[in-house]
């Protein structure tokens, strides 16, 4: 999956939470990892809420606007940290 995205006019409704819940869960058993901008505090609130931990920051890693974006890691459920 390269992006997952919200059209504004819908943000704030559950959608994106219920993508992700549905790709963690094609993903289970599984480490997942995953880039966001840094900029992005909804999309980060969300991807903490299901476990994922910031385990680096990638600069410029947008090319078009050079935006930073943070490298993010959710273990399978029952792993230890």
């Amino acid at each position: 999956i390269h992006t997952i995205g919200v059209d504004p006019e819908f943000q704030g409704q559950g959608i994106g939470r219920r993508l992700l819940d549905d790709l963690l869960h094609f993903a289970s058993g599984g480490t997942v990892f995953l880039e966001v901008r840094t900029d992005n505090e909804p999309a980060i609130a969300l991807y903490e809420s299901v476990g994922f931990v910031n385990i680096g920051l990638r600069k410029r890693y947008y090319r078009a606007s050079g935006a930073d974006a943070y490298t993010m890691q959710r273990l399978p459920q029952g792993d230890p940290k």
